[in-house]
């Protein structure tokens, strides 16, 4: 979760540590993203033998399975995934402390991974054997559904958040962190951020509903 800020304290280290790497990526890492909160955990030994880290994503896919599921890149990412070389980043782990055998297996969005299990068919409606297919971050899904994807498109969805993206040749580097870079699965790259305007910015400065008689 967003709002999630346990590991506030980890995020000046792990971007320290992971600089180079993250400059080439052209990241800043931030609080809210998941590598801090596995540095958090890994400090902690919070992560039993034999379990590993899954994004909310895998979790649903794993359910409906049966099994677990590799993850995609795009979920990915802010888990700090290599995108160039595409692979999690063994030195950067190393030095944070992270075992990479607590973090999932990683497949390109699209690809086929597992299918919709006996037990996973009762708990969702959806019939056994429906493939389940390796997917992508909300914005980046939002910009598939607009088909925004030759280079030089953009896109904007509304949601909790505004999120704007669009679809360039080349990785781009914003010095500030604040627009950042996915990888398109059809090549490419799919740079984009997010504002704090949007619905969810929307509903917390909304007044009190009130009543009368």
């Amino acid at each position: 979760m967003y709002d999630d800020r346990r590991a506030a304290g980890e995020t000046a280290r792990v971007q320290e540590e992971g600089a180079d790497l993250w400059a080439a990526l052209g990241y800043r890492m931030q609080a809210s993203w998941a590598l801090p909160k596995v540095a958090w955990l890994a400090a902690r030994d919070a992560v039993p033998a034999g379990h590993r880290i899954a994004h909310q994503a895998d979790h649903i896919a794993a359910l409906l399975a049966g099994h677990p599921v590799p993850t995609d890149w795009s979920h990915a990412l802010k888990t700090g995934y290599d995108l160039l070389r595409d692979g999690w980043p063994a030195a950067v782990l190393d030095r944070l402390g992270i075992d990479p055998a607590i973090l999932p297996a990683v497949v390109s969005p699209g690809k086929r991974v597992a299918t919709v299990s006996a037990a996973g068919a009762v708990q969702s409606g959806i019939p056994a054997g429906t493939p389940i297919v390796a997917g992508m971050t909300d914005g980046c899904a939002a910009q598939v559904a607009t088909a925004a994807l030759a280079p030089g498109q953009w896109c904007s969805a509304l949601g909790t958040t505004l999120v704007l993206k669009g679809s360039t040749p080349e990785l781009l580097h914003d010095p500030s962190g604040a627009v950042y870079c996915h990888g398109n699965p059809d090549g490419g790259w799919l740079p984009g951020g997010a504002s704090s305007t949007g619905a969810g910015a929307s509903l917390r400065s909304s007044p009190a509903p009130t009543s009368t008689s």
